[in-house]
């Protein structure tokens, strides 16, 4: 977060892009979001392009008008990755990454994005999410680090609701944040028995249940018990 600000304190440009440093972008990614910001049609939205996972051809969640009821839902809901937009910089002038939080803060910002500007999903896929075993999301060093990992994700879910709910209460409840909350402490306390920290997987799961009890969670429900 306090690289991404520096960042948007120097941008001298129309448009912000921004790119992961273990990810890459394919030869015609800058190319798609200029062709549609030419275009007639285009009116200073938000600019969404697609991903895919590795060099594979699994391709990640795509905005649709048809198939989400808006696009703080599907940000919520999906990985709508930050790395994927094309922003108009003006956009991104009261708004800066929450640095008290090193998880979810991608989320975070293009949910205070989301609440004041409009999304257009372009056809193309030009980024790839590269999924590793020295990623940051994935590499667990000791049982006290993924404890601090899953507590300050849900720290960063419900500070975002604490404070910034307004802004997109029109077109999202409450409740929804504390599906998330129950989903990652449920994610982990998964991870914590893969790794054989026993005791932490138990207290993440109760914590899970604590925040949301959800039938929508039994994924993790089932690897939890016979993992």
């Amino acid at each position: 977060s306090t690289a991404r600000n520096l960042g948007l304190e120097k941008v001298s440009g129309k448009y912000i892009c921004f790119i992961d440093d273990d990810d890459y972008i394919l030869n015609h990614h800058l190319s798609s979001f200029k062709n549609a910001i030419i275009n007639k049609k285009y009116k200073q939205e938000i600019l969404r392009i697609g991903y895919k996972y590795n060099s594979g051809t699994k391709i990640g969640p795509i905005y649709s008008k048809a198939q989400h009821r808006n696009p703080i839902q599907f940000a919520l809901k999906n990985m709508c990755g930050l790395w994927t937009l094309c922003i108009p910089t003006q956009y991104c002038a009261d708004i800066r990454f929450p640095e008290e939080f090193p998880h979810w803060q991608d989320t975070y910002y293009i949910l205070r994005l989301l609440a004041n500007h409009s999304i257009k999903q372009l056809r193309e896929v030009s980024y790839v999410y590269r999924i590793h075993d020295h990623m940051g999301s994935l590499l667990v060093q000791n049982e006290e680090q993924l404890k601090t990992r899953a507590y300050i994700n849900v720290a960063a879910i419900l500070g975002f609701r604490k404070q910034y709910f307004e802004e997109i209460s029109d077109r999202v409840n409450t409740e929804i944040f504390d599906f998330l909350a129950a989903e990652k402490f449920a994610m982990y306390a998964v991870m914590a028995k893969q790794y054989g920290f026993k005791n932490l997987s138990k207290t993440l799961m109760r914590e899970s249940r604590r925040n949301y009890y959800s039938i929508k969670l039994w994924k993790y429900y089932v690897r939890w018990v016979f993992g």
